[in-house]
């Protein structure tokens, strides 16, 4: 019996990293295979030049991006949150606003934060300081605002 192909991500980004197959389990009948963590049968879009392929857990789905890769997470003990979180506890006026200032402000940092939504940034960031001072935050509003987020799980 042929292993089922996988697609291997990383964790933090969703970054396509390579495929591989799974394993035979020992312990089960035969056809049942164990997945590697961070993996997906869905096979990834083919990018073009200058374009990456990136998997979403939360949707099950991969995109493309023409975007630089994403930074990495920030450092242990920085709040930070990803799109979807500062999205849940922003009001919808507050998050038209964002939405607004991110498409004006021809920032690299936030239009990739955009396009990936599960890309991490840090509440010390001046990037994210300058979107939340557009919005009528200070840099203390913007980190409670992003501790808030930050502790935001989909169950």
């Amino acid at each position: 019996m042929t292993p089922p192909t996988v697609y291997n991500y990383d964790s933090t980004t969703g970054l396509y990293l390579g495929s591989g197959t799974a394993t035979q389990s020992p312990l089960d009948l035969p056809g049942t295979w164990l997945y590697p963590a961070h993996s997906t049968l869905v096979a990834p879009p083919t990018a073009g030049p200058g374009q990456a392929a990136y998997f979403s857990a939360k949707l099950g789905t991969w995109g493309l991006s023409s975007a630089n890769p994403p930074p990495p997470p920030p450092p242990a003990g920085v709040p930070s949150c990803m799109l979807w979180q500062l999205q849940a506890v922003l009001t919808p006026d507050q998050w038209t606003q964002v939405l607004a200032v991110v498409a004006g402000m021809n920032n690299p940092t936030l239009t990739a934060f955009a396009q990936h939504g599960s890309n991490f940034i840090p509440a010390n960031s001046t990037t994210l300081i300058e979107l939340g001072a557009a919005i009528g935050l200070n840099p203390d509003q913007v980190t409670a605002l992003v501790e808030q987020a930050s502790a935001i799980v989909i169950p």
